[in-house]
């Protein structure tokens, strides 16, 4: 997905004003922060709204959007003479809210005559390099030559979607160049820094572009054990045909999700990378109807926030950032386009005039109070059977399950029996089912439906319907 920037952001302020805010007020340690799969894409921080945002939904990392990213050209529009003040605003205000800040670096400068917003390799890489360099010392936060305030960024991707043309448009070697070299100018200054691959704009690109870029960092090793990137990262959405929360169906294949994570794992190993963590830092789907799309529900929407990220999460994924806070506006020139629909709160500047928290708002924060904190390299799929999916996380040593019915039709009902239980009583929790749109959440305490129910024989049996229902035993 290309990254934008706009203005709609700017009447965020206002919802916050009259909104609920986390009650938690719980600090969340270091340990969680740094393991948490909750993230947002394309996060305005020069708008402290959206900051209020990534706090209340409780994300522990945040995509910056451009504005404010490491743009060469926007930066040094002089030789020699760099700009800072967009990204010290936006690191500050992002590090402030404690999330992880996950940067793009561009890698072209009208100056030394590559065309900002199209993909080529520098032609002056010594001062790309340089550039690169400064802007790592400056949001590594060390303490020496930082920027005021000593902002921390935790990751730097190198690029976007470079196998789209309208990312990259030069060679797969070419990018396993750049991405080497990037990555031995950051390390060289800002260790701690982790290091991005660009993410794949589709499952096909993997195989066209992206297993010869593999192919070239391995053969571009300086000795064997070396690597050129600490992250892999994928894009997922629901803008291919057929409605479909695991896989991406086009004319003549479909790309399942895991097996899309199995090949990117494979293709890692086979370069020395075994451990090297998936993210996906675009992930979505959509509600209304978006130009050349079905409709989509609010309660839809709300639902395929959890199962893609439950799903992602027990094929391997260890970070998901979902697109994002609110809505595009004419993305990319299109008018209600699928990228126009795909955020949490609704953009008021779109056809539908709307600017409430959509249901998939407290859906996604839901999400991340039941589960945060669960041990997720350790997800269970207990069931998977036809339209039926159980999965089991460890969170504090305590079972919690997330089930749902993919076969749902309005008005029906599916039982599904969750065993090997201790305990007698078993809490359900919810999406937000008592509403059809977000605009009616008054109060969020109150706005998910809760039920207990006995545990016999270490078996509940839980009904399930539209939205995915969490599962936990009260000792």
């Amino acid at each position: 997905m290309k990254m934008k920037i706009t203005t709609a952001a700017l009447f965020l302020g206002a919802l916050f004003a009259c909104s609920n805010s986390n009650d938690s007020g719980a600090e969340v340690s270091l340990s969680i922060t740094a393991e948490s799969p909750f993230a947002l894409h394309e996060v305005h921080f020069n708008h402290p709204s959206e900051a209020a945002a990534v706090t209340d939904l409780g994300a522990k990392a945040a995509r910056v959007a451009p504005y404010g990213s490491l743009v060469w050209d926007l930066i040094e529009k002089q030789k020699g003479v760099y700009d800072w003040s967009a990204s010290d605003l936006v690191m500050t205000t992002g590090y402030g809210t404690g999330a992880q800040l996950f940067v793009t670096a561009s890698a072209q400068n009208s100056l030394e005559g590559t065309t900002p917003g199209t993909g080529q390799l520098p032609k002056d890489m010594s001062w790309y390099l340089e550039f690169l360099k400064k802007a790592a010392e400056r949001y590594d936060g060390d303490g020496r030559d930082d920027a005021p305030g000593s902002p921390k960024i935790d990751v730097i991707q190198i690029g976007n979607e470079v196998d789209g043309p309208a990312f990259w448009q030069d060679t797969p070697e070419h990018y396993a160049l750049l991405l080497k070299e990037s990555y031995k100018a950051i390390k060289s200054v800002a260790p701690a820094i982790k290091v991005a691959m660009a993410g794949t704009a589709t499952p096909w690109g993997f195989h066209s572009f992206y297993k010869p870029v593999l192919a070239e960092l391995n053969r571009l090793k300086d000795a064997p054990g070396d690597r050129y990137f600490d992250i892999f990262d994928l894009h997922w959405s629901g803008q291919f045909p057929g409605d479909n929360d695991y896989a991406a169906v086009t004319l003549d294949k479909t790309y399942e999700l895991g097996a899309y994570i199995a090949d990117v794992r494979g293709s890692l190993a086979a370069i020395g990378h075994d451990n090297v963590p998936v993210y996906i830092t675009e992930m979505s789907d959509y509600s209304d109807s978006p130009a050349g799309y079905p409709n989509h529900t609010e309660s839809y929407h709300a639902a395929a926030v959890v199962k893609r990220y439950l799903y992602a999460l027990s094929r391997g994924a260890s970070k998901i950032f979902w697109a994002g806070i609110i809505e595009q506006h004419n993305f990319g020139g299109e008018v209600n386009g699928y990228f126009d629909n795909v955020g949490l709160i609704n953009n008021a500047l779109n056809s539908d005039g709307l600017s409430h928290k959509k249901l998939a708002y407290y859906t996604y924060k839901k999400m991340v109070e039941m589960l945060e904190g669960s041990d997720w390299k350790n997800i269970q799929v207990i069931n998977e059977s036809g339209d039926l999916r159980v999965y089991k996380l460890d969170k504090n040593n305590k079972p919690v399950y997330a089930a749902w019915w993919d076969g749902y039709t309005p008005g029906a009902i599916k039982p599904v029996a969750i065993t090997g239980l201790s305990g007698t009583t078993a809490l359900t929790t919810g999406s937000v089912q008592y509403f059809a749109r977000g605009a009616e959440v008054a109060d969020y305490a109150a706005a998910f439906r809760t039920e207990s129910l006995p545990i016999s024989s270490g078996t509940v049996t839980v009904s399930l319907g539209e939205a995915p229902v969490f599962v936990e035993v009260l000792q």
